[in-house]
């Protein structure tokens, strides 16, 4: 502060203190926030080649949309009916969201996926070994 005082007196410029270079960011949940199980994802490149867009899915069996069981004389159900039961075949592919990002996005999810992947790996490694000494 001293040395600041003394260079003004003079006429010269004090020293400038280096800045600080951090930025904080604050996560906060928007109103739509929820927890999204992914089993896959269907999409591609966005047609300007700008980047990328896709829906994620989660997979599931689908649920029956009428089902029939049989009735006791006092009224209690009894056994399900299968010729009664209405449902789709296969697995239903339930569209959770629709992401767009750009190549610089992508690039970094891509990175931290890459980070994520490899530090289960070792935990998974790590356990393994444990298990086996056991």
């Amino acid at each position: 502060m001293r040395r600041m005082a003394e260079a003004t007196k003079r006429g010269r410029k004090p020293a400038k203190q280096p800045e600080r270079t951090s930025l904080k960011f604050h996560y906060i949940k928007s109103q739509a926030f929820r927890t999204i199980h992914v089993d896959g994802m269907i999409g591609g490149p966005r047609p300007k080649g700008n980047g990328f867009a896709f829906a994620i899915f989660s997979e599931r069996v689908p649920l029956p949309q009428i089902t029939e069981q049989l009735v006791s004389a006092d009224g209690k159900l009894g056994e399900l009916v299968s010729e009664g039961t209405v449902s789709k075949e296969g697995l239903i592919r339930e569209l959770e969201a629709f992401l767009t990002m750009d190549v610089e996005t992508a690039v970094r999810v891509h990175e931290w996926l890459g980070k994520q992947l490899v530090g289960l790996a070792k935990i998974t490694a790590a356990r393994q070994r444990s298990a086996r000494g056991k």
